[in-house]
């Protein structure tokens, strides 16, 4: 498995060379800098990139250009289903007030985390 995302180019008639804009191709971690097992992406209105981390355990945002990402939720490599912690999160949406919902898989629940 590839710990990285690659964006092709918005025409229907891609570029067939994508770009890393998250993560570290063909290295996987848990430091701020990489990913371990993305699964699914959203993308806001001001382009910062959220990513489901799944074997992280954790969701990673990623402002456009950055070299780095911030956990906003879960514990980067702590798994658990205490209301703070995630194991292993699929899926991530991000509301127009900026709460957070996330498709927490192992614990086969959907959390929510409140904008602030």
């Amino acid at each position: 498995m590839h710990s990285l995302i690659i964006v092709l180019g918005p025409d229907w008639l891609w570029d067939a060379n994508g770009q890393t804009i998250a993560g570290v191709t063909g290295v996987s971690g848990s430091t701020a800098d990489k990913l371990n097992g993305p699964w699914n992406i959203y993308v806001d209105t001001s382009s910062n990139l959220y990513i489901a981390d799944a074997l992280n355990h954790r969701i990673q945002k990623w402002a456009q250009g950055a070299t780095t990402g911030t956990t906003i939720a879960g514990t980067s490599g702590t798994p658990g289903s205490s209301p703070m912690l995630l194991n292993t999160p699929k899926d991530v949406f991000v509301d127009s007030l900026e709460n957070i919902y996330v498709a927490d898989s192992g614990n086969r629940r959907i959390q929510f985390f409140a904008s602030g």
